[in-house]
């Protein structure tokens, strides 16, 4: 299928120019379709999803976005905050200061920052246990 084909395509590119391919992948705005999943899993990368979502490329100020977060946010969540954007290069700075904040205000209820690959290993080995 052309997702596969494009899939498989940017991993080249990535393997190419020198990096190891990460082996998961959110799909565009969240959406994954019937299939979809399966099709990942068979060019050996593992989707993600996340469950916090401050709607940060909507810009709506650093304090509704650390809001927003902090709300929600607990032990095994995944958070989703963006860089950038496909239609355009919008300023980034209120979700860089939230970034900031939401890290501290982590560090002191004992949660700590860990990579999507750290978050699904520690899940497997506890389903295990």
């Amino acid at each position: 299928a052309l997702r596969a084909r494009e899939l498989r395509r940017g991993r080249q590119a990535i393997a190419a120019a020198g990096v190891t391919p990460a082996p998961f992948y959110r799909p565009p705005f969240g959406v994954m379709r019937a299939g979809h999943a399966a099709e990942l899993r068979a060019l050996g990368i593992t989707p993600v999803l996340g469950d916090v979502f401050p709607r940060d490329p909507e810009r709506p100020g650093t304090e509704a976005i650390v809001r927003r977060v902090l709300e929600v946010l607990r032990a095994g969540s995944i958070l989703i905050l963006h860089e950038g954007s496909g239609w355009g290069d919008f300023d980034r700075t209120q979700t860089i200061a939230a970034a900031d904040r939401i890290l501290t205000e982590c560090a002191t209820r004992g949660l700590a920052a860990v990579s999507v690959g750290e978050l699904l290993a520690a899940r497997d080995a506890q389903s295990r246990a």
